[in-house]
């Protein structure tokens, strides 16, 4: 389904999608549940009485919205979890391609000796439940994706909890994103692969900040912002993934939610981690390290680096004083970039990395600053497509995969993860391999 903004640069009001983006009824409800989970202990002996509560709502509330999968629906979609399919691991589960039987001409469709069978193709994550967290995880995940509907938000399909013979099982179903995360795109620079252009760092910057905008409308704090979990599509239109984290913000004369402090403390505003204060602007100073990594190119923390700049907020702290932009800029962009854009994203990068929070712009500011970057007429004439950092295409079979991103985890020190749905791992020929594997079996 297509969509566009409207003029002026809205975010949360003006997107044409044949029909508005989407809440889910009995909020409420949903709030109640979620605050008296976060009340609970793991030795409470309500905690299975409540879980059963709180799967009753979301088959109820979600029903139409999301689509409730059995263990062995997805066992088979994965082909009982084969590492051939394994897309990455975060820090509550692992990742795996599905394929589920899907008639709909949009479907990817793989030939066979017989008549040819259509598949969508999905990440399914399945989680780790090793205590309470991990089903906060989920539920969280659910909750908020199950309620919220816009393009630059990772859609959830489904969901499934299940008591197998073996074990409890707490699985996501997501659609497919293409090109992976930010971080794969951002980062994976080699002989083998561009930088990725200015233009396509603006880009992702706006879609990011637009799905945000979105989230803080409604009082949701994401938590978690960083570039694993921003995810880009085949259209190159990124989406935020990953609302483990994610919490309902303060509510009438409160200025702050406080709760333990959970993230990676890289992207964490420091209020946050001193006091465990968590409020929008918590979201604007994650943000803004985003920002800044788009625009040096370097890691938030890259423990590869002189131990002096491996902080990339310690190494950056002297030239944003003095607004050196020339040495903070990426040298792989070859001063291909517009330098009033990159001035305008490194003045965006010091506001929203103001120590006190009141001084940070909202998200619908900074979504409407970088809108203006990207619908202006200051693109300089040598941005080309030509240099975008992977294949662009329209496909999303899994013959496409030769351009896959490799995984970061490697690369980025003790911080990095791969997204909930990014894709990082599966080579051409594991997948081709699956793909045999899937035609000889009935998915």
């Amino acid at each position: 389904m297509g969509f566009e903004r409207g003029e002026g640069g809205t975010c949360s009001e003006s997107w044409n999608m044949g029909s508005k983006w989407s809440l889910r009824p009995n909020i409420e409800q949903g709030k109640k549940l979620l605050n008296r989970f976060n009340l609970l202990s793991s030795k409470s002996k309500a905690i299975e009485n409540y879980k059963k509560e709180v799967l009753e709502f979301l088959q109820q509330q979600l029903e139409g919205s999301l689509r409730a999968f059995t263990f062995e629906e997805l066992s088979a979609a994965t082909q009982d979890f084969d590492q051939l399919l394994f897309l990455g691991e975060g820090g509550f589960g692992k990742v795996y391609k599905g394929f589920l039987s899907d008639p709909s001409p949009a479907a990817s469709t793989i030939l066979e000796n017989g008549p040819s069978r259509r598949y969508q193709e999905v990440a399914v994550k399945r989680l780790r439940i090793g205590g309470l967290q991990g089903h906060r995880e989920w539920l969280n995940e659910v909750y908020f994706l199950g309620r919220f509907r816009h393009p630059n938000l990772v859609r959830l399909i489904g969901f499934c909890a299940q008591l197998t013979s073996l074990q409890e099982e707490r699985l996501l179903v997501y659609e497919f994103v293409l090109h992976g995360s930010l971080e794969n795109l951002l980062f994976q620079s080699t002989n083998f692969f561009m930088p990725m252009p200015w233009n396509r760092r603006v880009d992702v910057a706006v879609d990011a900040s637009c799905g945000l905008t979105f989230l803080h409308d409604h009082q949701v704090i994401n938590r978690d912002i960083k570039p694993s979990n921003i995810l880009v599509d085949h259209n190159f239109v990124a989406k935020l993934s990953d609302f483990g984290l994610a919490r309902m913000g303060p509510k009438g004369d409160n200025t702050h939610v406080t709760t333990r402090v959970l993230g990676t403390w890289e992207y964490a505003a420091p209020e946050y981690i001193r006091t465990g204060h968590l409020t929008l602007q918590s979201d604007i100073w994650s943000f803004g390290i985003v920002l800044l990594e788009l625009l040096s190119g370097r890691r938030a923390m890259d423990r590869h680096r002189p131990g002096e700049e491996q902080n990339l907020l310690v190494w950056a702290k002297p030239f944003l004083e003095q607004k050196l932009l020339s040495q903070l800029i990426d040298p792989q962009l070859n001063n291909r970039y517009s330098i009033e854009e990159a001035n305008e994203v490194l003045s965006l990068v010091q506001q929203c990395l103001t120590k006190n929070p009141k001084d940070r712009p909202t998200m619908k500011e900074i979504f409407q600053r970088l809108s203006l970057l990207k619908d202006s007429k200051l693109k300089a004439t040598d941005r080309t497509p030509s240099t975008t950092s992977v294949v662009e295409t329209t496909e999303t079979s899994s013959s496409s995969m030769s351009f896959l991103l490799r995984e970061s985890a490697s690369q980025g020190g003790d911080t990095a993860t791969t997204s909930s749905t990014g894709v990082t791992s599966v080579s051409s020929s594991q997948s081709s391999t699956a793909i045999t594997s899937l035609q000889r079996g009935n998915p």
